[in-house]
């Protein structure tokens, strides 16, 4: 079942438009785009409307009718519209660099019955899993100068999540929340530690 956009995923496209504003045309033009679990599209749409370029805008999503959805709506370029567990289908190539990657990660733990369960929502058994091997893959397919943008609650261990980037040569650049009804929101934007000056 496709995600459709909540207060989670509104909140990630505000952060992502803030941040493509600052930008000028010729730094968009140019950029290459990642968006992982990208469910309905909405920080893809985001991107486009910020004239990210279609050629250089890639969305993944595990779920097939998602992939479906994605390509009915003849927005995206079918062939940059990928079926893929995270990265398991994308190769480690000079193709798949990418300048940003935005990912409104699945973050309810699996064991707490009052949420939903579903593959769109739950992050695991304690809800940060899903995040962490993300994390771990993650760093292969971001450029050296590029940025993450990653959303997680206050149902995730966020404490688990900022330890795991400060050991894995991850910066966290800026932390911004949002307190939504039942949760408080974070969207994480993140880059690599430089080891050295490629």
């Amino acid at each position: 079942m496709t995600y459709e956009p909540a207060e989670d995923s509104f909140f990630l496209e505000k952060e992502i438009i803030k941040y493509l504003e600052r930008l000028n045309e010729k730094e968009i033009s140019k950029f290459k785009v990642l968006d992982m679990g990208s469910g309905s599209g909405i920080q893809a749409k985001a991107c486009i409307d910020k004239g990210i370029l279609k050629k250089n805008l890639f969305l993944i999503d595990l779920d097939s009718e998602a992939i479906k959805l994605l390509k009915n709506q003849k927005i995206f370029e079918d062939k940059n519209i990928i079926l893929s567990d995270l990265f398991s289908e994308i190769p480690k190539t000079p193709e798949y660099l990418f300048d940003i990657i935005i990912f409104n990660a699945p973050y309810l733990p699996k064991d707490d019955q009052d949420y939903d369960t579903g593959i769109d929502t739950t992050g695991g058994k304690q809800g940060y899993e899903i995040t962490l091997r993300f994390l771990k893959q993650a760093k292969d397919y971001l450029k050296n100068k590029g940025i993450l943008f990653l959303l997680i609650s206050s149902h995730t261990n966020k404490s688990k999540i900022t330890d795991f980037l400060l050991r894995n040569d991850y910066k966290i650049i800026e932390i911004n929340e949002e307190s939504s009804f039942f949760e408080k929101l974070y969207v994480l934007k993140i880059s690599k530690i430089l080891t050295n000056n490629i």
